[in-house]
């Protein structure tokens, strides 16, 4: 028996350029929603915030998940102008962070984007807690 309440959950996907946030929430969503730009070429101008909406019924429960892409969160100059952006996008209300890295590279701009993230969101932006009930 399905639940009839849906729980909306927001995942924002970070990363920087190249990275795979588009895939990664292509992957999520099921479908091609996200352009892929596998360009590394930083002259390359950097996308806009975009949203999409899947559902999801895990153990009995319906969820609408809201996908959120970032690209190029992590370009030099341009983490302080899209986190604006994101706060409006999220309505302030992010449930999940996904922090989308290259497994054989953590470069010093994305340090330094995590930690801008950090000051913006809060200490807390990267650690797990379930005990809100937001």
């Amino acid at each position: 028996m399905m639940s009839d309440f849906i729980h909306e959950k927001t995942i924002v996907l970070l990363g920087k350029k190249g990275n795979g946030t588009s895939s990664t929430g292509n992957t999520i969503l099921g479908r091609q929603e996200f352009k892929q730009k596998r360009s590394m070429d930083t002259t390359v101008l950097t996308g806009k915030v975009e949203t999409a909406r899947c559902c999801r019924t895990i153990s009995h429960y319906e969820f609408d998940f809201i996908i959120v892409d970032t690209p190029g969160l992590f370009e030099t100059g341009n983490v302080a102008e899209t986190a604006l952006e994101l706060l409006e996008v999220t309505d302030l209300k992010p449930h999940v962070f996904a922090l989308v890295l290259r497994a054989d590279l953590f470069t010093d701009d994305e340090k330094c984007a995590a930690n801008m993230l950090r000051m913006i969101f809060g200490e807390n932006v990267f650690k797990h807690d379930d005990s809100t009930n937001a």
